[in-house]
């Protein structure tokens, strides 16, 4: 049975509807995740403008801190004239802070222009996902269709293959041949149950192999919509 099921299974993945469907929201998830990276471009440069910003005004801050500084030091030395204003520093901290401001308006006003965008994006590939799931769950029912219509024929040809031997066995009964007879009825025994349970444990670490195997389908799945596999590999 494992034979047949091993050389019959092989969903071909180009004439799944299902997977058809599963790669075109893969595809679709990709898009809006891609969408969603662009447009976070802008809050994310808006972040860093207003880092900028705050960097610059700390600059700024820390010269006034210097100038009380060297007015403190000279209050308490009292020697040589007062300290000077630090004007050429502060205009151009200044001025860096004027630039810095106005790039963080900038960058905001483009962030904020886009958050709709990101809002749709994100509901929409939240939509997209949910689908990819359903249909994940779609393919795994169409594998188990397929498995379970080739493993009802294995069954079948089973119970056919089983028939036939019993006729024939009695056909050598009726012409008189006990010992062939005979050989008929060993071949028989290994399709009893018993042998079949005998033969259940010798492959058990295959069993658990196997369904082991086809649990990760899923997983394949939700990167690869073309992700196959066959019974016995």
């Amino acid at each position: 049975m494992l034979a047949l099921l091993k050389s019959s299974f092989r969903p071909d993945p180009d004439t799944s509807r299902p997977r058809k469907r599963l790669a075109e929201l893969q595809a679709a998830m990709g898009a809006q995740r891609d969408r969603s990276i662009k447009l976070f471009e802008h809050v994310q440069a808006a972040d860093d403008a207003a880092a900028a910003e705050r960097e610059a005004l700390e600059a700024l801050e820390a010269i006034a801190e210097l100038e009380q500084a060297d007015w403190r030091i000279w209050g308490v030395t009292g020697s040589g004239s007062p300290p000077r204003p630090r004007t050429a520093e502060r205009e151009l901290v200044a001025t860096h802070l004027a630039e810095c401001h106005a790039a963080t308006i900038e960058a905001q006003t483009r962030a904020n222009a886009v958050q709709v965008g990101l809002e749709e994006a994100r509901v929409r590939y939240c939509d997209l996902a949910e689908q990819h799931l359903d249909h994940i769950a779609t393919v795994l029912i169409e594998e188990a269709q397929s498995l379970a219509d080739l493993y009802t024929t294995s069954v079948r040809r089973t119970l056919l293959c089983e028939a036939a031997l019993h006729g024939l066995r009695d056909a050598l009964v009726r012409l008189g041949r006990g010992a062939d007879s005979a050989r008929v009825r060993q071949m028989l025994a290994g399709a009893e149950p018993h042998e079949v349970e005998a033969l259940r444990k010798t492959v058990a670490a295959e069993i658990a192999t196997e369904l082991s195997k086809w649990a990760t389908l899923a997983d394949r799945l939700s990167t690869d919509a073309t992700a196959t596999l066959s019974v016995g590999d």
